[in-house]
């Protein structure tokens, strides 16, 4: 339920600062602490992957997020692990690796609840 509003949510303002005018951005978020990919978020890697597959002219941004609970050192650790869940799921998805690029947000603060903070954006389009 918490993701589905915070989809529109995202959905409603435009999207986010990443949200490149000629291609699209797509959210997972995450468990507090966890890089670990849930269902819901297996299903977004794939149809992220299924855009970038059909737009092979485009760049594959992948930037990670953390609450700012916690050390920045381990707020950093975390972003970094989505990231790498991320690609992971966008490679086994189809996606060349040499077309990703990583982008290392860190800790950011949040406007509603700090599940907005736990993600990673995957734009599709001009970085």
């Amino acid at each position: 339920m918490r993701r589905a509003f915070l989809l529109a949510l995202v959905a409603l303002a435009g999207g986010c600062s990443m949200m490149p005018s000629s291609g699209k951005t797509f959210v997972v978020f995450f468990s507090s602490d966890s890089a670990a990919v849930d269902p819901q978020g297996e299903a977004i890697l794939g149809a992220a992957g299924d855009y970038a597959r059909a737009h092979p002219d485009r760049p594959v941004v992948v930037a990670g997020y953390a609450d700012p609970n916690g050390t920045p050192a381990a707020s950093n650790e975390v972003a970094r692990a989505r990231i790498v869940a991320a690609v992971k799921g966008l490679v086994a998805a189809g996606v060349m690796p040499n077309r990703i690029q990583r982008r290392d947000e860190g800790a950011v603060p949040f406007a509603l609840n700090s599940q907005e903070s736990r993600r990673v954006e995957i734009a599709v389009g001009k970085p």
